[in-house]
């Protein structure tokens, strides 16, 4: 796709986006039905919307550090992974609704950190988020960390294990940080495992359990 593609985008089956989409004139929605989407532009892979952005059931697979702007919700049905469980690239989403990631996140080749932004809406993890960390990581901002600010709710189901998976004994994890609206039922909800080694968990809002959970920092910080 170029960079002048404009107006309402519905793509379906095996997808290659080669540059950045609605970079220059964002486009009004762009929405994914099924198939597999690689990023692979050369430069900032991205999309931007002036509307909603959706993946329903695709999978994406980001080659380079990736963004997704989103004026509406951001909704990603499928899962997202590196195109390399060795180099891990990040991916920052903000959206101004809610943003809903329903697969799991780096369950196949991690993440090198994950940034979520929903100004007007609640956030959720319903499958979980691995990210893996490095001493000198290939991509700018792949140090494992997962930063989650709503406005609204943010709602962790699935597990959050920033080590890349890896043995216990192998790797200090990134830090997370989590940020809902504070405001009535605009709380943080976890029913899931969090996952550290040594990185910090940073809570800034009032945390329900609404599941057995585990919150493992070993030596890291948890407030």
């Amino acid at each position: 796709f170029p960079v002048t593609i404009r107006g309402v985008v519905l793509v379906q089956g095996f997808t290659d986006l080669l540059d950045q989409v609605g970079g220059n004139t964002p486009l009004a929605s762009f929405r994914q039905e099924g198939g597999l989407i690689n990023f692979l532009s050369p430069i900032s892979p991205q999309i931007v919307t002036t509307g909603s952005i959706t993946f329903d059931g695709a999978n994406l697979v980001l080659w380079s550090n990736t963004s997704f702007s989103s004026g509406a919700d951001l909704i990603v049905l499928g899962t997202i992974n590196s195109s390399a469980g060795d180099v891990p690239v990040t991916l920052s989403a903000t959206a101004a609704g809610n943003l809903i990631l329903d697969g799991a996140v780096g369950g196949t080749a991690a993440l090198g950190a994950l940034n979520v932004t929903a100004t007007g809406g609640q956030i959720a993890i319903n499958q979980g988020v691995t990210t893996l960390p490095g001493n000198t990581p290939l991509n700018p901002g792949a140090n494992g960390s997962i930063s989650l600010s709503a406005g609204g709710a943010v709602v962790l189901a699935g597990p959050i294990d920033t080590r890349g998976s890896l043995s216990r004994d192998t790797l200090i994890g990134g830090n997370v940080t989590v940020n809902s609206g504070g405001g009535p039922n605009q709380n943080i909800q976890i029913e899931s495992n969090i996952n550290t080694r040594g990185g910090s968990i940073t809570f800034q809002d009032p945390v329900f359990f609404t599941g057995a959970s585990i919150l493992d920092t070993t030596a890291g910080n948890l407030s």
